[in-house]
């Protein structure tokens, strides 16, 4: 994933965009102020420049007279469901998932399908934040399927099977919902 930090000099009016990719410097340009003439200029912005995301913090305590901002980007709602289902599938599965473009396209057709049921968007990550919240209510079969082509597959299944959960007497003795 991609961060970008501004750079900013009050004293010559220069802004910098900084980009690190995996936390690592990756591209660094100028967005606002006097055009770069000289070698010297390119060697002082390179002295401002982390070249770790991780150092910004010492940077600005090293120039105080330099303003470096994080640029905050609002997720969408697609990386929104992304977010989610990482979080739910480290948190679950003690690894890190493998997502990859058939993951995306699977994701893509549950967000559509929970923003159709739901009619709203925000209403269809919520539901599906549901889901993921209440996985561990299904039984152990389906508890280890968290693959996206998989949840994707069988959504109503699962949708009905955490809606039963909620109701009294419909757990089975171990609290798990059978489907």
């Amino acid at each position: 994933m991609t961060t970008n930090y501004l750079i900013h000099s009050p004293s010559t009016g220069r802004t910098l965009k900084v980009s690190y990719k995996g936390g690592n410097f990756f591209r660094l340009e100028t967005v606002k102020g006097p055009k770069t003439e000289t070698i010297q200029e390119l060697v002082n912005m390179a002295k401002v420049t982390p070249l770790k995301e991780s150092e910004v913090e010492q940077y600005q305590k090293d120039w105080p007279k330099l303003e470096y901002t994080k640029i905050e980007k609002k997720q969408s709602k697609y990386q929104q469901y992304v977010s989610a289902w990482y979080a739910f599938y480290q948190n679950f599965m003690q690894v890190p998932p493998r997502f990859n473009a058939v993951d995306g396209k699977h994701l893509n057709q549950i967000k559509a399908y929970l923003t159709r049921v739901s009619d709203q968007d925000e209403e269809g990550l919520e539901l599906f934040k549901l889901i993921l919240d209440n996985w561990h209510k299904l039984e152990d079969f389906h508890k280890e399927n968290t693959d996206l082509k998989y949840i994707n597959s069988r959504l109503n299944v699962i949708l009905n099977a955490i809606k039963r959960a909620g109701k009294a007497g419909t757990a089975g003795a171990d609290n798990s919902v059978g489907i």
